[in-house]
């Protein structure tokens, strides 16, 4: 099990057991948004720099970030269940995690793929 994150007790609110593993998790969102934002940033540089001054391309970054961070949510609902249940082995956060994150990455790039086929001039 990773350090910090220990099965729920039977003292205390059961809401306060989880409190580490949400922690961790919120922990990992600051990794998670700072890939895909070099990711996504990549992509733009390299594909269509003009993009980075639309308006209507800012306000997609803008929902689809929102969106992402929507979707990240899965991973510590999917982790609390996997403690709940007993089946956590070491390192099974950070592999829902990397799971996460690497269907995410090419997500994110077919959706600036999309969004600049549909915007091409």
């Amino acid at each position: 099990m990773e350090p910090g994150l220990d099965p729920p007790s039977e003292k205390g609110s059961p809401l306060n057991a989880d409190l580490p593993l949400l922690w961790a998790w919120e922990r990992r969102r600051w990794a998670y948004n700072a890939i895909l934002v070099v990711w996504v940033g990549l992509l733009v540089l390299l594909m269509r720099r003009d993009l980075v001054f639309d308006a209507g391309f800012c306000a997609f970054l803008i929902a689809e970030a929102v969106l992402a961070n929507v979707c990240f949510c899965a991973g510590p609902v999917a982790d609390g269940y996997l403690h709940r249940m007993g089946l956590v082995a070491p390192g099974s956060s950070r592999l829902l995690f990397a799971g996460g994150l690497l269907i995410s990455l090419p997500v994110s790039g077919l959706m600036v793929l999309l969004f600049r086929s549909a915007h091409m001039n």
